[in-house]
């Protein structure tokens, strides 16, 4: 990562907390952590000294500015091809995750099993704004998005909310209850 672009940072998930690269703490790392690496309670190592053995982590994120992340994704997804899950979550969030480990995953989970306990399907309904959203909303029965989505979100949602800062789920819940208001 440091020589296809030192300006972008990573962080790695885990049960814990974020292992974070001391060697490559760039402003954006330095927000997740609350701006000390000191005196965060995750740990601030060089890479090079990480315990890897027997560590469960479930997502790397690699931070930046938007036009670093895009210079560097197609490298990485060449370089690891689909072994993993590549999003984006914000425009300066680029994510790996475990190939079939998405947002679609827990929605199927969770609809499952609430359909077990209740005695029948259940309909499911999700909100998404990100590329990272796309496979929930197409596993969705009814999949939803802010106006402020990306565009790839808005070409699968069949109902456009108002901007999330304004009250996307309150819309949403409006629309559902009153269908014809």
């Amino acid at each position: 990562m440091e020589s296809l672009n030192p300006n972008v940072g990573m962080r790695v998930s885990t049960g814990k907390n974020f292992l974070v690269n001391r060697d490559r703490l760039n402003p954006a790392i330095l927000r997740d952590i609350g701006g000390d690496p000191d005196a965060y309670a995750g740990e601030v190592l060089p890479l090079s000294e990480w315990r890897t053995e027997g560590a469960l982590w479930y997502k790397m994120v690699f931070r930046g500015e938007t036009e670093d992340l895009l210079s560097v994704r197609p490298a990485v997804e060449a370089a690891f091809g689909d072994i993993f899950e590549y999003s984006v979550s914000s425009p300066h969030f680029f994510e790996l995750q475990r190939k079939g480990c998405t947002k679609a995953t827990g929605l199927r989970f969770v609809a499952k099993g609430l359909a077990e306990e209740l005695g029948h399907p259940v309909t499911t309904v999700a909100v998404g704004d990100q590329e990272n959203d796309l496979p929930m909303l197409l596993a969705a029965d009814i999949a939803a998005c802010p106006d402020n989505a990306v565009e790839a979100v808005k070409a699968v949602c069949s109902l456009r909310l108002c901007h999330h800062d304004e009250g996307c789920i309150a819309d949403l819940i409006g629309r559902l209850a009153f269908p014809n208001s």
